[in-house]
């Protein structure tokens, strides 16, 4: 009997030591490092946060010591993350377990240690390699500024034959085993996941994994990319509602249906582009607005406050505006940045997208005549 008992207790106090160890390892396997070494002392003594970017929490925290700093925890689900050491200087990457080293001087972070933050840092420097061609490319046609290519056609063959199936095929690569991963997330902060043609940008991002489409960042590209789908050429005009600089209620819908093209600019008083395009905006106002053009500004993405001083500063501006405050017109069309300009047909038929520089005067002529 007595040997029976001690056999018992002897499993009992294994089972708990091989019970304890499983635990142990399995927390081993969770636990993450994060560090890095600064060249100076500037920082020593600032506090520093890890925040997960899709809901802005802060997950954990340390202090700089002898211009070094190190996070340790455990990690359940990797992440994209982001570091501020300073006002304008921080390090974004993907929080997994292992140890994950930070190179924090310099423009470019390097962040390397973990099997995800070497695929992010693949994807990036693919992203950059297609983006110097690209650079390369203009420099090639003597393009000086994005807005201008329209005018060159073998340019703008070239993005639409070339650039723009090598982002797609890259896309597709990258997210293929990183559908519902941080890897996948992290693709969703790149340029080119963006810059796809937007039929390809709507099947990849409707190819998500759950955990990713739950994601903010997911949910907010997803819209963005159908109303751009819905807001293409050849649609029905999307209305945006709001109010003019003296407070009246007005939307798109009250300039169309009495016989004018109708030339639509999204604009803010901070942006430098959208200023640079007033004068082109103001030119094909002043010589159509008698000849069956209509011009219309919607004030976004800015301070109501600020439409009437820009409208005294901007003496060029004569045509009427809606002040949309909420950026409920980027929204609507999909659009990340102003200036946006569009013409629509009297009927509200959406006619051409992204209109810049002399392809408006251009654009508006060719509808007129």
């Amino acid at each position: 009997m007595k040997s029976v008992i001690a056999g018992i207790i002897c499993l009992i106090v294994c089972s708990a030591i091989l019970g304890l160890s499983s635990c142990s390892k399995k927390q081993e396997n969770r636990t993450y490092i994060v560090e890095g070494t600064f060249n100076d002392s500037k920082l020593n003594g600032k506090t520093i946060y890890i925040m997960r970017y899709d809901d802005k929490k802060y997950i954990d925290t340390t202090v700089i010591k002898g211009n070094r700093f190190v996070f340790m925890g455990t990690v359940d689900t990797a992440s994209y993350c982001r570091i501020d050491f300073s006002h304008d200087k921080f390090s974004s990457f993907i929080l997994e377990p292992g140890n994950i080293k930070i190179n924090p001087n310099g423009m470019n972070e390097d962040v390397y240690g973990t099997p995800m933050n070497l695929k992010m840092n693949i994807i990036s420097s693919t992203e950059d390699s297609i983006y110097t061609i690209l650079k390369q490319k203009m420099k090639e046609y003597g393009i000086a500024f994005p807005e201008d290519a329209y005018k060159y056609e073998e340019y703008v063959k070239y993005i639409n034959e070339v650039h723009n199936k090598v982002i797609t095929a890259k896309c597709r690569e990258f997210i293929k085993n990183h559908t519902n991963d941080a890897v996948g997330y992290y693709l969703m902060y790149r340029r080119f996941i963006h810059d796809l043609p937007v039929d390809d940008k709507v099947e990849i991002l409707h190819s998500l994994g759950p955990w990713l489409k739950s994601t903010r960042a997911v949910r907010d590209i997803t819209e963005m990319a159908e109303n751009e789908k819905n807001s293409q050429v050849g649609m029905p005009f999307v209305d945006i509602k709001g109010v003019d600089d003296k407070g009246n209620a007005v939307s798109i819908s009250d300039y169309l249906g009495k016989g004018n093209y109708v030339l639509i600019d999204l604009w803010a008083s901070w942006c430098m582009p959208c200023k640079m395009e007033i004068p082109n905006i103001a030119k094909v106002h002043n010589l159509y607005k008698d000849k069956g053009l209509t011009v219309l500004g919607i004030f976004t993405w800015d301070k109501p406050e600020n439409l009437s001083k820009s409208l005294k500063e901007e003496e060029n501006i004569k045509w009427n505006q809606i002040i949309d405050t909420e950026r409920t017109a980027m929204k609507k069309y999909g659009v990340r940045g102003i200036p946006f300009i569009f013409l629509l047909s009297p009927d509200g038929k959406i006619l051409e997208r992204n209109l810049r520089g002399e392809n408006i005067r251009y654009s508006v002529e060719k509808y007129l005549n």
